[in-house]
């Protein structure tokens, strides 16, 4: 027995599939406590607002429960048959998005006691970053077509997202950008982000006929 054997790491718990021309490393059957050791450290202290959506939406599920939350999912059942999910690891995703304030647990049968997940203000709002992901993923990650597409109801047109500025209603796309510290930043976020970087602003993209 090797010393990573006895140290509980099985060297065939990373393998690779082959999805498209990358691969990616599963630990789907990894032992327990060599998860928790690759667990990563809470953003929850950091002054970044990336870093603190990432501590609430970061984990893969999470996202994937708001996606099915948005289109309308809101009972367990459901969740754990669109996504496949193991029920303990739902039972803590959900417990997590309750606590983070993106879901709102509501008791809608007494007998026998059930609940559904709905979203809140919070849960709602991250529409948007839903919307990003589908129309990046259609535009990087998808050789074979799209798979998924967001659709006006009325109509049944597909629409195409893009980012604006509030207050303009501009694209965002092609224009001179940079991250810069806001009225709440520290010192320390300051001087990060006191030289004139430009962020890389995707540039505008051609339309579709």
């Amino acid at each position: 027995m090797t010393s990573k054997e006895a140290a509980g790491f099985n060297p065939g718990v990373l393998r690779p599939h082959k999805i498209g021309a990358s691969e990616q490393l599963a630990l789907s059957d990894a032992p327990a406590a060599f998860v928790t050791a690759m667990r990563r450290k809470s953003f929850e202290a950091m002054e970044c607002p990336i870093a603190r959506s990432l501590e609430r939406v970061g984990e893969w599920w999470s996202m994937l429960i708001l996606r099915d939350a948005i289109n309308g999912v809101t009972r367990f059942d459901a969740f754990e048959a669109s996504l496949k999910i193991a029920p303990n690891m739902l039972t803590r995703r959900l417990r997590t998005l309750v606590e983070d304030g993106l879901l709102e647990r509501r008791l809608y049968k007494e007998r026998p006691k059930r609940y559904e997940y709905v979203l809140t203000d919070r849960g709602r709002d991250f529409f948007p970053v839903i919307l990003a992901l589908l129309d990046y993923g259609n535009r990087h990650f998808a050789p074979e077509g799209e798979a998924l597409q967001i659709v006006d109801l009325d109509t049944g047109r597909a629409l195409d997202p893009v980012l604006v500025d509030r207050a303009t209603g501009e694209p965002l796309a092609g224009k001179r950008l940079k991250l810069a510290p806001g009225p709440a930043a520290s010192a320390a976020m300051c001087e990060r982000y006191a030289e004139k970087h430009e962020a890389s602003a995707p540039a505008p993209r051609r339309v579709k006929r």
